[in-house]
């Protein structure tokens, strides 16, 4: 189960779930919703085992990942391939038999892009934050290709919430937790370049996800309870990301901590305004 890394799937699962209920407008079937976050589960829950064992030495290294299994020494690496290989054979052949290809070939982009890719960028470049971001940002694709069989504007929209969202996300993640990720042998931006650029993203990333975070209302995803969401959450993602720039603010460890946990709230609204937002369109 650790080496599922069940915070990350659960998110995988909430998102390619909304995905799924606003492609189909909330009448998809129980039998194929099960099917999609089934599939699209199992393959995540497979990429974070292969990442699990390609970062062992740099776990290793982390006071937050040292006790994960395999550094830990609990499970053997051998074992966590097989299970890693299983669950990610698993869940692609339930995609491709019981759903349809798109969402297959979807899940499988993202299983490539996690890992080796992403994994791999880790080690000598903060790009690596943003190709992460797109296996990040598909599990709502997923779930819309699952019950439509395409990907249309709306699909695409959700992808650009997910993958705009991120990159501040992480690197306020970086920020407050930078000594233990340039120990591990890490590159984030603030170790590649200096916690002034981080902040400097962070401020234009929030920038952007607030008026793109209010486009599900002009594609009718969404009303105005969620509107009223999204504008609040935004500004509020704004004027505490800007608190940054001030140097004195920013060198206090709970700036970037306060604002990483902020994102996470965030997200959470905003996915569960589009839920119940749709609910009152319908």
């Amino acid at each position: 189960l650790s080496l599922t890394k069940p915070r990350i799937n659960t998110l995988v699962l909430v998102t390619a779930f909304i995905g799924a209920w606003l492609g189909s407008n909330g009448t998809v079937s129980y039998g194929l919703l099960a099917r999609i976050l089934a599939g699209t589960g199992l393959t995540v829950a497979g990429a974070s085992a292969f990442n699990c064992y390609m970062e062992v030495d740099v776990d290793a290294r982390m006071d937050r990942t040292s006790d994960r299994p395999l550094p830990a020494g609990r499970i053997a690496p051998f074992r966590a391939v097989l299970f890693a290989t299983g669950c990610s054979v698993a869940g692609l052949g339930l995609l491709l038999g019981t759903v349809n290809v798109p969402s297959t070939l979807l899940a499988l982009t993202a299983l490539v892009t996690y890992t080796p890719i992403y994994t791999w960028m880790k080690g000598f470049t903060s790009v690596s934050t943003l190709v992460g971001a797109i296996p990040g940002a598909l599990p709502p694709v997923i779930g819309w290709a699952g019950v439509t069989g395409g990907i249309d504007v709306p699909a695409v929209l959700l992808f650009l919430l997910m993958f705009v969202w991120q990159p501040p996300h992480f690197l306020a993640l970086a920020l407050y937790r930078k000594h233990e990720y340039d120990a591990a042998g890490l590159v984030m931006l603030p170790i590649e370049s200096s916690d002034a650029v981080a902040v400097r993203q962070i401020v234009l990333y929030a920038l952007v996800l607030l008026p793109l975070s209010l486009l599900p209302v002009h594609f009718g995803m969404a009303g105005w309870m969620y509107l009223s969401a999204a504008t609040t959450l935004g500004i509020g993602f704004v004027l505490l990301s800007t608190l940054g720039l001030r140097p004195s603010i920013r060198k206090r460890t709970g700036w970037a901590q306060g604002l990483f946990v902020y994102s996470i709230l965030h997200l959470t609204v905003l996915f569960a305004g589009l839920f119940f937002s749709s609910a009152e369109l319908s």
